[in-house]
């Protein structure tokens, strides 16, 4: 009847769904949360741009605490609130819609916030002809393994995985640090897709498959760069050249050059057998001169790999 109606299934290989695609959708789309809505915006669009296809995000148009459909306590947003959360997902290419509740039955409309909305929609158009489809630039690929997909998990809208805490503590520190990071599905590593990164991030997994373990490597062996977690360390020890220990889990505090911060971190120990050694963690609260090395960066073919002492995108 109509050969041109495009058909989606919400949240499809998006975060929540990493995996290989299977079957077919005209786009992708989603919408995220309502609280802490910048940073859900900033992680989902990553997730939905990977893919390569068109796609859109939904905001919620305002705060519902708790975030539940059941909520009754929601004050809509403001103007700057939804331009930043439509500007982390329209400079991805993806385009930006919300939705708001109202209130008194009957299809009565909350008319005092439509000048409002109206800016919005113009912040949006007036971006449109520079955004709308683009493609990211390949600076920092961070990698999202499929482990996530675990059939013992019986919730479908989940994301309280190790794996994602790891993931979204990356992205945020990368752009906190104004450095341009995208995501990287493990299904991609056996692609072409893999080399056109200049650098990716391993984050903490509790696994990846032995196919993707040597694609990594062929990456670093053919002049790729890679940083690795101290979790997926003992994969690739043979390439670092580093000793990397049993991981254990207890308070540290990581030098930050003219400060310390506490975390309780998984570390590893590390021996640079050679490699290049950067920062440091002590044991307690203050300088002293026996300290652990942070970071340990070895040559391996014509690229380099960086193994962390702890698991950093997890602790940030």
């Amino acid at each position: 009847h109509d050969p041109e109606f495009e058909v989606t299934s919400n949240w499809m290989y998006s975060a929540y769904m990493p995996e290989p695609p299977s079957a077919h959708v005209d786009f992708l789309s989603g919408d995220y949360s309502s609280s802490n809505a910048l940073e859900s915006a900033r992680f989902q669009s990553r997730c939905l741009a990977a893919r390569g296809m068109t796609w859109d995000l939904m905001a919620w148009g305002q705060n519902a605490v708790p975030c539940s459909w059941s909520t009754h306590n929601r004050n809509t947003k403001e103007y700057a609130q939804y331009c930043q959360e439509a500007s982390e997902v329209i400079a991805l290419g993806g385009a930006f819609q919300f939705f708001n509740i109202m209130y008194g039955g009957g299809g009565l409309p909350q008319e005092w916030a439509i000048p409002m909305w109206k800016r919005v929609a113009e912040f949006c158009r007036e971006r449109q002809n520079l955004c709308h489809g683009a493609r990211q630039v390949k600076q920092v690929g961070i990698l999202y393994c499929e482990a996530k997909s675990d059939p013992a998990v019986s919730s479908l809208y989940t994301l309280n995985y190790p794996e994602l805490t790891a993931v979204r503590g990356w992205i945020n520190m990368l752009q906190d640090s104004q450095i341009s990071s995208g995501i990287l599905y493990e299904y991609q590593l056996l692609e072409n897709s893999l080399f056109e990164y200049p650098v990716i991030i391993l984050p903490a997994a509790r696994s990846l498959k032995q196919e993707s373990v040597s694609a990594i490597k062929r990456y670093v062996k053919n002049g790729g760069r890679a940083i690795v977690d101290a979790s997926l360390a003992h994969l690739f020890t043979d390439i670092s050249g580093a000793e990397a220990g049993e991981p254990s889990t207890h308070l540290v505090f990581i030098d930050g050059g003219d400060a310390l911060s506490a975390a309780e971190a998984s570390c590893i120990g590390l021996a640079a057998n050679g490699g290049e050694v950067s920062g440091a963690y002590y044991d307690a609260n203050f300088y002293c001169e026996k300290k652990n090395v942070a970071a340990v960066t070895n040559a391996f073919g014509n690229g380099k790999i960086c193994t962390l002492a702890f698991d950093l995108g997890t602790l940030y």
